[in-house]
């Protein structure tokens, strides 16, 4: 079966997101298909797929847990127990009532995710009932804890000019910081970025010497705070014999 990016891995939180889906899909079915007859509207057979897929997953799991346990204490009972003057022994019931309506078929999920499908292309689907019935983003995407970026140089008169090209992955922003010849760190105009593109035009330190700059960044939210890790040190020299070159990269915490 397909991977769905939608679809959560751990056991748990896969019955959470049906037992959602399950909630609020009738609620958002007039808005999906206006106009279609409601015993058409509501997939009768999907919802009868997502409650036995909540019954199996959870109603009957959590049952046999108690279940399991309950026959544990009962065979100690039964092997050790005291033989005179004890209630007798009685197995666990079946309780747990069956999803109603008619029995469910296999490939209950399948079709539960072929119902996704055409939820996505309903005439009255957008991205507003996507995020309501939690069918879009991906959940299996590993975040990069660090920016990435790349560094380009030229000459500006007695300026250096380093074009730092930055990939933030969904965040706000950046918090860039500099140093020159080995030097100090410190914010780059202000620390914060949020574009894809930061221009370094400060002027060189003596307009006759190269001089070596080096950055590194860390992600910023929408707080206003810090996120994941400094990311390693990119450098490259910029002055009046400046040529081609290629950055240099270190660890941050240089």
């Amino acid at each position: 079966m397909k991977h769905q990016l939608y679809f959560p891995a751990r056991h748990a939180d896969q019955l959470g997101w049906l037992i959602h889906f399950r909630q609020v899909l009738p609620r958002v079915a007039e808005r999906l298909w206006p106009g279609v007859p409601a015993e058409e509207r509501m997939h009768l057979e999907r919802l009868g797929d997502l409650d036995w897929l909540i019954y199996m997953m959870g109603t009957l799991m959590a049952w046999l847990r108690s279940c399991s346990k309950a026959v544990m204490s009962m065979q100690r009972a039964l092997l050790t127990g005291k033989a005179e003057g004890a209630r007798e022994l009685v197995l666990p019931s079946f309780e747990p009532p069956l999803p109603p309506g008619p029995g469910v078929r296999g490939g209950a999920l399948k079709r539960v995710f072929q119902l996704v499908r055409a939820i996505k292309t309903a005439p009255g689907y957008t991205e507003e009932i996507g995020r309501e019935l939690d069918i879009v983003g991906n959940l299996h995407a590993k975040r990069p804890v660090r920016p990435v970026f790349n560094l380009g140089a030229s000459n500006d008169g007695a300026r250096g000019v380093v074009r730092v090209r930055v990939k933030r992955f969904g965040h706000v922003g950046v918090w860039v910081e500099t140093r020159r010849n080995g030097g100090a760190w410190e914010p780059l105009h202000g620390g914060v970025f949020t574009g894809r593109v930061v221009v370094d035009r400060r002027p060189l330190l003596d307009a006759a010497t190269e001089e070596t700059r080096e950055y590194r960044m860390r992600f910023q939210d929408a707080t206003g705070d810090l996120a994941g890790e400094w990311s390693p040190v990119l450098g490259l020299q910029v002055g009046p014999k400046l040529a081609n070159q290629a950055p240099t990269r270190h660890d941050a915490g240089d």
